[in-house]
């Protein structure tokens, strides 16, 4: 397809292994899918694909083989990423959850993540809302994963209302945008905890 996959393995400890003693280790395998319109054409480097809905709808219909394969190969989980703003159309997964709510409606078991939420630029109130629908439109096959983001193409567009920065060691402001992105994500990430816990 025109969409990479990256295999990831999670370790869960788990057990008594052979009386010795020992545990072992539970191997979950997934993938975390870049969602692309495919490779490099003359068509893809004039920029702007995402006016052509065409290559859109291919992605999807690939990601959808993609996702229904994994899941028949018994993969545990399948993830997608978040990025905004890539003109060029190489990858065009700006917003993970909405692509596992849609991924739910054509799997049945696999769990559905993101890596991830670049949590700095969004509000957190409204993002734990999301987490939970798609949690339930899945019946209980979310995972959620979150980044800090760095990239100034969406982090500093998006973010900007809450003061989230690009986070590149080459910016003369790099420690300090970076004090600022690491508490903005401690800050959400409680804050979307608390609304899971205590709502």
């Amino acid at each position: 397809y025109g969409n990479g996959a990256v295999l990831t393995a999670v370790g869960n400890r788990s057990g008594p292994y052979s009386g010795e003693g020992m545990s072992t280790m539970k191997i979950r395998m997934g993938a975390m899918v870049l969602p692309s319109i495919g490779a490099r054409s003359a068509q893809i480097e004039q920029g702007f694909a995402g006016q052509n809905p065409i290559y859109y709808q291919n992605t999807l219909r690939d990601i959808g083989r993609l996702v229904q394969q994994l899941e028949d190969l018994g993969f545990d989980f399948v993830a997608f990423t978040e990025h905004h703003f890539h003109v060029e159309g190489l990858e065009v997964s700006n917003n993970p959850v909405m692509l596992g709510t849609w991924a739910a409606g054509i799997t049945k078991r696999i769990r559905l993540g993101q890596m991830g939420i670049v949590l700095p630029s969004r509000n957190p109130i409204l993002l734990a809302e999301d987490l939970a629908m798609l949690d339930h439109f899945s019946e209980g096959r979310m995972m959620a994963g979150f980044a800090r983001g760095y990239q100034s193409r969406h982090v500093a567009t998006i973010g900007q209302n809450l003061n989230a920065h690009s986070t590149t060691p080459t910016d003369p402001d790099f420690a300090e945008h970076d004090r600022i992105n690491r508490e903005l994500f401690d800050e959400h990430y409680t804050i979307i905890r608390k609304a899971w816990d205590q709502s």
